[in-house]
């Protein structure tokens, strides 16, 4: 299965602009203010790659998808002062409102930086394969863009970015005399910058981000204000309720904040797995225990077909386990082969840290291939209620998962291929 750096969506409704700026020419040029980009998740790696703490990659990479969105035909404004990323589309809209902007750039940095080794038969780390006996560099950028429409308040849609690759030889540093200044900022667009590992895949991001803020220059100012959201219906369960009383649905929408683990917890899995056309089945267990401060121990036992495993873990709170085992492959590969599935960028990047509403969802179209995703109905599984969301590849379902804002792990999730390949794990049992 091909990965993908997808990401969740949420909408909102926002007051109308004045009528003289809402009826702007659709053929005028579209008024963009580029928010400075979120870097907390990618804080801790800046000293590694420019060898100081006080870099302000977001600011820098706002400022060259801004000069890139101008070369693309659009007019960059200005704001009376710096303007942090924000979850919010109301807020997004009214600081875009102030700056008198059609619509608004509002990004994160998902991935910024490298790492390097000397490979011996090599592992893959995100489908790159290190090269044996040499020094090599891996180097990935992976933004998030959201672009709102300002006169509708409305989320026009998330906009991935994702560019990655290997280059042996290379230092992880950017060892480019004065690339930071007194104030931390980086002039991403001079040529010893873009020359350098991390400079050349950060222009091929921010390329993929302006193409697809470029694709939705048509729907700028041009959508209607989004209604209020429909109560959400009643869906029937789709597993029997454990005892302990009824399930419990979300009453509205909640921000996902996967992986935050109290350390107590109980999970187990029914698994099963479509290969080749041949159907095998299992489970996975998770028990947790606390491990310190910030710490959890996490032992898990499982077994699919013949094949079976245990170990144990400890990883951190706070939501931080699932990028610390995605980072690191050893953690993942004493879990059993299914363990990606839970810990997955699809649950802790697209929708982590997103508002989920049901109806809430974006699609997008690409070189002939359309993808959407859609946060479609409720859903429950051992007794806990949750928002099931679906991701299509050109009309085809590739990806559910069903999440509670209660439960730090999935209730359910299924990934498929065009083949006909799948493998479902669904929660049984859950004690927190």
């Amino acid at each position: 299965m091909r990965a993908r750096w997808l990401a969740g969506v949420s909408v909102a409704a926002f007051a109308v602009l004045p009528a003289a700026q809402a009826a702007r020419s659709q053929d005028a040029p579209k008024r963009v203010l580029v928010v400075d980009f979120d870097q907390s998740q990618v804080q801790g790696g800046l000293r590694e790659v420019f060898g100081r703490d006080n870099v302000n990659v977001g600011r820098s990479i706002a400022r060259l998808v801004g000069a890139r969105l101008a070369a693309a035909g659009f007019q960059v404004v200005e704001s009376s002062g710096s303007i942090p990323f924000t979850l919010d589309p109301s807020a997004a809209a009214a600081a875009g409102r102030s700056a008198g902007a059609d619509a608004v750039v509002a990004g994160s940095l998902v991935t910024f930086g490298s790492a390097s080794g000397t490979a011996g038969g090599g592992p893959r780390i995100r489908g790159i394969r290190l090269n044996v006996g040499r020094r090599t560099t891996v180097v990935a950028v992976a933004l998030e863009s959201r672009v709102i429409d300002v006169a509708s308040g409305t989320l026009l849609g998330v906009v991935p970015a994702n560019a990655q690759g290997s280059r042996s030889g290379l230092a992880v540093t950017v060892e480019v005399p004065n690339i930071v200044d007194a104030s931390g900022l980086i002039d991403m667009t001079r040529d010893d910058f873009r020359r350098t590992a991390i400079g050349e895949f950060t222009e091929q991001a921010v390329g993929q981000l302006v193409t697809g803020v470029a694709d939705m220059r048509g729907r700028i100012g041009a959508v209607a204000a989004a209604p209020a959201p429909a109560p959400m219906a009643a869906a029937a369960p789709s597993a029997a309720p454990m005892p302990g009383g009824p399930i419990v649905y979300p009453s509205g929408p909640f921000m996902y904040a996967p992986f935050q683990f109290r350390g107590t917890e109980h999970f187990r899995y029914d698994v099963t797995q479509v290969e080749s056309g041949r159907t095998i089945t299992g489970f996975y267990q998770f028990d947790l225990q606390p491990a310190g401060a910030g710490q959890v121990r996490m032992s898990v036992q499982g077994q699919v077909g013949t094949d079976s495993w245990s170990s144990s873990v400890t990883v951190g709170t706070g939501g931080q386990a699932g990028p610390q085992m995605m980072m690191s492959f050893a953690p993942l590969m004493t879990m059993g082969p299914l363990a990606i599935t839970l810990f997955n960028p699809t649950s802790w990047i697209i929708f982590g840290g997103h508002q989920l509403s049901v109806g809430d969802g974006w699609s997008t179209t690409s070189e002939g291939e359309s993808t959407s995703v859609r946060v479609e109905q409720q859903c429950a599984h051992a007794g806990q209620g949750g928002l099931l969301i679906v991701l299509r590849r050109n009309n085809q379902v590739v990806s559910e998962s069903c999440v509670s804002p209660s439960v730090a792990m999935p209730l359910r999730v299924l990934t498929a291929d065009e083949g006909g390949d799948r493998v479902e794990l669904i929660l049984t049992e859950y004690r927190p």
